[in-house]
């Protein structure tokens, strides 16, 4: 047994929790009605502009990994149990698609949080807040998942599902950004300091791709484990139609440090006493 050879990750489509979290980060609590507070995150669902972006990377996906309803692009189409996933993985519009939900795919869990917004959110969780901005791999919402465990756990038993079922297949799996974010943690062998600075860079795009892959693009070779990345993702242009940004193919190491590379991260923090 062993990993599938292409492994495509689709983060969900622009979503009305997005939206009103994006409003809120600037004052604007207009979409944080009743109806909003009141409604489960995980029903959440895509705005129109979500829609589209899940056709636009659906119609990039059709050219990578072109099929037919007989004969689809994919082996295993896998998608988190969420509304807004499922709207997304439909919205692709992958001939022959036969998905199957997947619960451990859902987004991390924000635990007490829930549907507040950001001021209120600071204002009830001072202390909590505080630990966001210094620890974001370790921190956890009160009551919810930090990205460790999301990787620790749930990362870790999608990979040994697809380690036992999809050996050297094409698996698909439509679920969310933070949930990517962990999945990058295991796969492209991240330590704590580069999450920190991939979570400086900012979030994962709505629709975007991360496509894992064990075949050398190149040569063709395979190798045991993912060795290779690259991304896509859907912008809306100034002339208003849509374009595919995407990322050349990275080699993926795995670094081994000496015992003077680990001490010369130590030393990167300050000693109390």
């Amino acid at each position: 047994m062993g990993m599938p050879n292409h492994l495509v990750l689709v983060r969900h489509g622009h979503s009305e929790g997005n939206k009103a979290i994006e409003a809120s980060k600037t004052g604007n609590l207009a979409f944080h009605t009743d109806d909003f507070a009141a409604t489960p995150g995980h029903q959440w669902r895509l705005t129109d502009e979500g829609r589209q972006q899940a056709a636009e990377i659906g119609s990039w996906l059709n050219r990578e990994f072109p099929g037919t309803d007989e004969n689809p692009g994919f082996d295993w189409f896998y998608t988190s149990t969420y509304v807004r996933t499922r709207e997304t993985a439909a919205h692709l519009g992958l001939p022959g698609a036969g998905w199957l939900l997947n619960r451990g795919l859902r987004e991390r869990d924000r635990g007490d949080t829930g549907s507040m917004d950001h001021a209120t959110y600071e204002r009830t969780f001072g202390r909590n807040a505080a630990v966001k901005k210094l620890d974001p791999l370790y921190w956890r919402p009160p009551g919810g998942e930090s990205i460790a465990q999301v990787a620790e756990d749930r990362v870790k038993s999608v990979l040994a599902t697809l380690h036992r079922e999809a050996d050297g297949q094409r698996v698909i799996a439509v679920n969310h950004g933070e949930m990517m974010r962990a999945f990058q943690l295991q796969l492209e062998r991240w330590d704590d300091q580069e999450y920190v600075r991939q979570n400086k860079a900012g979030d994962l795009h709505n629709c975007q791709v991360l496509h894992y892959s064990r075949v050398d693009p190149e040569t063709g070779e395979q190798r045991k484990r993912f060795s290779w990345v690259r991304s896509a993702w859907p912008v809306l242009t100034e002339t208003g139609t849509w374009a595919i940004e995407e990322t050349p193919w990275t080699q993926i190491s795995r670094q081994r440090l000496t015992n003077a590379e680990l001490l010369a991260g130590v030393a990167e923090v300050p000693q109390l006493f």
